[in-house]
């Protein structure tokens, strides 16, 4: 995987200091945005990937499944099975420290992504 480098971030002046607006870039020049905020009326996760020809969304209202919909407003449901992300986690890990394969990000990879969230903090205090 890919850890995108941060290039802004503010507090969301909308949302209360709970809130937060981050633009990153990929190591392909490909940016993207971040929304986080506990201010929300509802509880909601979602990731959202905007191509060039279609918008593909995860959200916790489905967790097995993304929804793909084409320009033409067409739309494709790709199956993804319905495993708990975090419980998927769990058993990798016991299973790495029973001899098992290593997980499939280091421990380096997970400093860089604590580094980024950290310079995101950083950059929403200062406002």
């Amino acid at each position: 995987g890919e850890i995108p480098t941060l290039e802004t971030a503010h507090a969301d002046p909308l949302s209360g200091a709970d809130a937060a607006v981050a633009h990153l870039r990929t190591a392909n020049n490909i940016p993207f945005g971040m929304e986080v905020s506990s201010f929300h009326p509802t509880n909601l996760r979602r990731v959202l990937l905007r191509l060039e020809g279609a918008v593909c969304q995860l959200d916790s209202t489905r967790y097995d499944a993304v929804l793909v919909r084409q320009n033409d407003s067409s739309e494709n449901i790709i199956k993804l099975g319905d495993a708990m992300p975090l419980l998927e986690e769990l058993r990798a890990f016991l299973l790495h420290i029973s001899g098992g394969p290593p997980p499939f990000s280091s421990l380096l990879d997970e400093l860089r992504i604590i580094e980024e969230i950290a310079k995101i903090d950083e950059l929403i205090s200062q406002k």
